[in-house]
């Protein structure tokens, strides 16, 4: 089924939770919330005091890496615990420090029942490796990551997919390339499921690792997008951020 309406050119199949900073659906000048635009009755409320960024060629949410977050309550996301994606066009401002710069999670912190999946940094401080983590039921937290470090004040294109139904293979793309990934577990066939909030641009138990980035768009399907469907979203998005 295809959900509408969405940024021209993107993948629509599979698509249930889109924030788009283009897309005035997603942002009403002046509001402290931002709205999903296939479903304006899905939110994220603003927690501290995120900015939004205008320019000539696109648009984005700044987080000052102090207080600022986007909320949005579990029982708004329509999340699949067999196979998903997750995407989001990122800016570092900062290297992180400590465990700062969730980019969008469902995870508080270490290996545990009450984390389900958060795509991040991948080290404890920066510069790093960008990150995709998944909690499994029966195998514990399964970690994937790149293989080089982020640049700052550089905008990137990220994907991470989970498919259970292929054995759970997890998959991490940058800039529409596939990431020759260093693998650090064994492979969930099920994700976690965890009734905590997602948050954008910070995760923890208590959502105190904020990060100094900026945010154009986060993603989320209800399965896992192929390599021809990332480069897809990728060419369709990528002038935005020349």
């Amino acid at each position: 089924m295809k959900f509408g309406p969405i940024t021209t050119g993107i993948v629509a199949d599979g698509l249930v939770f889109n924030l788009d900073s283009v897309n005035r659906s997603s942002y009403v000048p002046g509001a402290t919330t931002t709205y999903n635009t296939l479903d304006t009755s899905q939110s994220g409320s603003w927690e501290g005091a995120p900015t939004f960024q205008s320019t000539a060629t696109g648009s984005y949410w700044n987080f000052d890496g102090i207080d600022d977050w986007i909320r949005v309550a579990d029982s708004q996301f329509p999340s699949s615990r067999t196979a998903f994606t997750i995407e989001s066009w990122v800016k570092f401002t900062a290297f992180h420090i400590y465990f700062d710069n969730g980019i969008v999670s469902k995870w508080q912190t270490g290996a545990s029942s009450n984390n389900e999946w958060i795509l991040a940094r991948k080290d404890q401080s920066g510069p790093s490796r960008f990150g995709f983590n998944i909690e499994s039921p029966s195998n514990g937290a399964f970690k994937i990551s790149g293989s080089a470090d982020y640049a700052i004040n550089t905008w990137y294109h990220l994907i991470g997919t989970f498919d259970g139904a292929d054995n759970g293979v997890i998959k991490l793309y940058e800039n529409g390339v596939l990431q020759p990934c260093i693998i650090e577990t064994g492979e969930p066939i099920t994700q976690t499921y965890s009734a905590q909030d997602v948050g954008i641009a910070n995760f923890g138990t208590t959502f105190q690792w904020d990060g100094k980035q900026d945010i154009s768009s986060i993603r989320y399907y209800n399965r896992a997008l192929t390599l021809t469907e990332v480069l897809q979203n990728y060419n369709a998005t990528k002038n935005r951020f020349p």
